[in-house]
């Protein structure tokens, strides 16, 4: 006689006690998502901060190029003060608190060593350093736990008339790969 004898029941057993682990409210599910979460963030961050794109990977926006003044007292400071005639002083001798710039917003930003030839949204890198991961009641997000920012936020993509901080595709693409391995790797 024949005996086949399987421990298929024990390996079972053990691969669905892991995947329980993947079920919501499950600690393998919020490990998960959150790792997913700060994957995209990095990309969002690259793309919306460095590169200066929006979320069809298209550039947010030019900077604007008309002169203007800029105090000397904003952060980060334009440089030396001169007016629009090249003069340190006005006429009466009074030394000048501002810098013209002949070329507008995009040269200032030139000046501070800020300019990616597209708008990255970054002066004093508040925005973009205070984008965070959060927690939710469904999960994760990514955003700002100060209203004042995530208020800025809305009001540049209505400036620009275009979505700024929405995954890319290839963002939601890296999203899904990343939790998917952090899934093998869970269950290996």
């Amino acid at each position: 006689m024949l005996t086949l004898r399987t421990n298929l029941e024990a390996v079972l057993s053990k691969h669905l006690d892991k995947l329980n682990d993947f079920r919501p409210s499950g600690k393998k599910l919020n490990g998960a998502l959150q790792t997913g979460a700060a994957h995209v963030l990095s990309l969002n961050l690259e793309r919306i901060h460095t590169r200066g794109q929006d979320s069809d990977a298209g550039a947010i926006g030019a900077y604007d190029q008309r002169p203007m003044y800029v105090s000397l007292s904003a952060y980060p400071p334009p440089g030396e003060a001169v007016g629009k005639s090249g003069a340190k002083t006005f006429a009466n001798g009074k030394e000048r608190r501002s810098r013209y710039l002949p070329g507008g917003y995009n040269e200032y930003k030139t000046l501070t060593g800020q300019n990616t030839g597209s708008v990255n949204l970054v002066l004093t890198g508040e925005l973009r350093d205070s984008y965070q991961v959060i927690q939710t009641a469904e999960g994760y997000g990514l955003g700002w736990t100060d209203e004042e920012l995530r208020t800025r936020a809305d009001a540049l993509e209505a400036k620009y008339a275009k979505k700024i901080w929405h995954p890319t595709e290839e963002e939601r693409a890296a999203l899904r790969a990343q939790i998917a391995q952090y899934v093998r790797q869970a269950i290996a």
